[in-house]
């Protein structure tokens, strides 16, 4: 593998949270930030081989399908008024809009946007948010999944969903997350079937997480960056960590690395982890090297701890922002 560097008159028996109330939901509820989330990392994408990492080339991979495009859409003003089985896969959603994802819902005609500065844009009652004034957009589409997955960990990221939303596959659901700007991912592996798959998203344009944003910006809701799903070996890269350095002369540079790799099959793996810094400005010339065998236990996570040391580094300034490359491999 390689890398690149919640009192509501709601039905009680839609919640899909079987342990949260029928008058408390997720989105004004302060003990719930997310459900079944997977930890936040460093981004990460699977390539096939180097050449492809170093062209940061997404295209090439075999690992990655893109859910960007058209989806099918229904938007209320009030959660009341939802669909409340559209997740189901045999829900007939053909009387539905289309919508681009990812966009923002006011900006295609669902609603209208909102400009603040020092105001909030609902009447305050924290943490509660007003049932007759929130609302909601419920998207659907489906998916095949790649041929060659079987074995892998499947992985469902969306790059921001603002700002709270439940999520469902094949009517099952998957879980929750909250976060207006910030990446949430599920492991989804379990879930998903060869063939054809429908994905079922519900989103909230206000949760307690929105009086987070009294500030200065335009208030818009939904899908607003990329959906993809990644599939990566079951022993893989799940974060890392880059600290430079320079020497007392500032002329020679380090790098010291700590990773987390992660075992995700029912067997202990090794694994040979090697981590490669490249100039961009030499034609992605290989300037430092260090690798370093690791066993992983089977269902555990493992750090693992580098250090590469190169001579004469250009140095990052406002003016003058050098760059370099650093490329991972896990290789069995």
């Amino acid at each position: 593998m390689i890398f690149a560097s919640t009192a509501s008159a709601f039905p009680a028996d839609h919640d899909p949270r079987p342990d949260v109330s029928p008058t408390t939901y997720n989105w004004e509820n302060l003990d719930v930030l997310s459900v079944n989330r997977e930890a936040p990392h460093a981004p990460v994408f699977p390539y096939r081989a180097k050449e492809a990492a170093l062209d940061l080339d997404r295209s090439d991979s075999p690992w990655v399908l893109s859910l960007d495009g058209r989806w099918k859409f229904y938007w209320v003003r009030k959660p009341a008024d939802r669909p409340l089985d559209f997740f189901k896969p045999g829900y007939d959603d053909t009387g539905w809009d289309d919508i681009e994802v990812p966009s923002n819902w006011e900006i295609q005609g669902y609603g209208y946007p909102i400009y603040l500065d020092t105001e909030y844009p609902f009447p305050l009652d924290w943490p509660r948010i007003p049932h007759e004034a929130n609302p909601v957009g419920s998207y659907r589409r489906t998916f095949d999944l790649p041929v060659g997955w079987d074995g892998r960990t499947i992985l469902l990221h969306f790059g921001a969903v603002k700002s709270a939303f439940y999520l469902w596959i094949n009517g099952r659901y998957v879980g929750y997350s909250q976060g207006s700007k910030t990446p949430a991912e599920f492991d989804v592996t379990d879930i998903v079937a060869p063939g054809s798959n429908t994905i079922a998203i519900e989103v909230y344009r206000w949760s307690d997480g929105s009086y987070l944003e009294d500030q200065d910006f335009w208030r818009l809701s939904g899908i607003e960056r990329e959906v993809f799903l990644y599939a990566l070996p079951r022993a893989h890269i799940r974060d890392y960590f880059a600290i430079p350095g320079l020497d007392a002369d500032f002329i020679n540079g380090s790098l010291d690395l700590t990773l987390t790799v992660r075992n995700d099959s029912d067997t202990a793996v090794r694994r040979n982890l090697r981590a490669t810094l490249y100039d961009d400005a030499e034609n992605f010339s290989a300037i430092a090297f260090q690798a370093s065998d690791v066993r992983i236990d089977a269902g555990e996570e493992t750090p693992v701890k580098l250090h590469l040391e190169t001579d004469s580094v250009r140095r990052w300034t406002a003016e003058t922002p050098e760059l370099y490359t650093m490329l991972l491999d896990l290789r069995g």
